[in-house]
């Protein structure tokens, strides 16, 4: 049988139980690879949280110059990308410049900085150091071509034959070639030539 227990005094009638977060996520954004085109165009990113956070954050991107140079290759940027609660990727584009010059590859980066986070969570949220490029990728081209020319031998004396010699497109950069002779019809032993 049960004793009855003489009444007591509760002192501490609540108890406060605390989850620790052990979760984190990162923000980045994947390079992007593209032709460049040969009138205006865009390139689209993605800038990804590695997993859903509770409450918005937000982050600016920015751009700089590297081979791509702003504004002849491709539109500088400087914006904040902006993340809804739970959201894990936020799109963002870069306009480029489109041209029939014949060049090699062009890039330019991007950067996060400036990462905003609800004061509980912004130790959880991180920006990656991963390098971030927008590159374009050279789609065009040129072809070398020649004359040939026809004239008249003549009787006597050295005449010069003009060849014109011509490239399809503009190339940026010195282009170089090797020109040489050879016998056809008409032979250097012969003295054709």
């Amino acid at each position: 049988a049960l004793q009855p227990v003489s009444p007591g005094t509760i002192v501490t009638n609540q108890a406060l139980g605390q989850i620790t977060n052990d979760d984190s996520a990162v923000l980045s954004v994947a390079s992007v690879v593209q032709a460049e085109g040969n009138a205006a165009g865009t390139l689209s990113f993605t800038a990804s949280l590695s997993r859903p956070i509770q409450g918005a954050i937000s982050a600016r991107i920015a751009s700089s110059d590297d081979s791509a140079i702003a504004p002849a290759d491709y539109a500088s940027i400087n914006q904040v990308l902006n993340f809804a609660s739970g959201a894990t990727t936020a799109a963002f584009t870069v306009a480029s410049v489109g041209e029939l010059v014949v060049e090699p590859n062009e890039r330019f980066t991007l950067a996060l900085s400036e990462l905003t986070a609800p004061a509980l969570l912004v130790s959880s949220v991180s920006l990656s150091a991963a390098a971030i490029t927008g590159t374009l990728n050279n789609d065009d081209s040129a072809a070398i071509t020649i004359t040939s020319p026809s004239q008249l031998e003549g009787n006597a004396g050295i005449s010069v034959m003009p060849f014109a010699i011509s490239i399809s497109a503009p190339v940026q950069g010195v282009v170089g070639f090797n020109a040489a002779t050879a016998n056809g019809t008409a032979t250097l032993l012969g003295n054709d030539y």
